[in-house]
């Protein structure tokens, strides 16, 4: 009888144990997830910046990124040549707008992957071409609680429980 019991009682240990490496595996898969898909547009953007590269264009660049607070649900004119004809004749503003929006907010928006996702581009020795370039993401790791719950309860977390729960990539290049 007493041999019984110490069965059952491993088995539920191994069965709690088990259940902890499911839930904490899956909680890593989602912050690998986040962090795939914003390196993902993180360089799409880079792409586009070089692509676009003049001083201008990289001020541009800076201006929109750095003013970005939301997603604007309308899109900028657009500046590419799509199969339906040419596109518009763009200003490297009306280019920077439209590639920040186009990688960051178009038809699946960052702020919707990545919760409280914020993003900077800081030029080292001014926004010209040939400077130092560095590009920031942060976010807020699913894995700290369930999406449902921060985005519904809107938890608040502690500046050191905040620091902890942030995920960031940072990417330095020179056009």
């Amino acid at each position: 009888m007493i041999e019984l019991l110490v069965a059952v009682l491993l088995f539920a240990i191994s069965v709690v144990g088990m259940t902890a490496l499911q839930t904490r595996t899956m909680q890593d898969s989602l912050d690998t997830r986040q962090r795939s898909i914003a390196l993902w547009r993180a360089n799409g953007l880079i792409d586009r910046m070089a692509a676009n590269n003049s001083t201008a264009a990289i001020q541009a660049y800076s201006d929109a990124i750095n003013g970005l607070a939301d997603c604007p649900t309308d899109a900028p004119a657009s500046c590419s040549a799509s199969a339906m004809g040419e596109g518009n004749d763009c200003s490297a503003d009306d280019m920077a707008e439209f590639d920040v929006w186009s990688e960051l907010c178009g038809a699946d928006p960052l702020d919707e992957q990545l919760i409280e996702f914020e993003v900077a581009l800081d030029c080292a020795g001014g926004c010209v071409a040939g400077s130092d370039l560095t590009l920031t993401m942060n976010w807020l790791s699913k894995a700290v609680d369930s999406d449902v719950q921060l985005r519904e309860s809107q938890i608040e977390l502690d500046d050191e429980a905040m620091t902890a729960a942030t995920e960031q990539i940072i990417l330095e290049f020179r056009l």
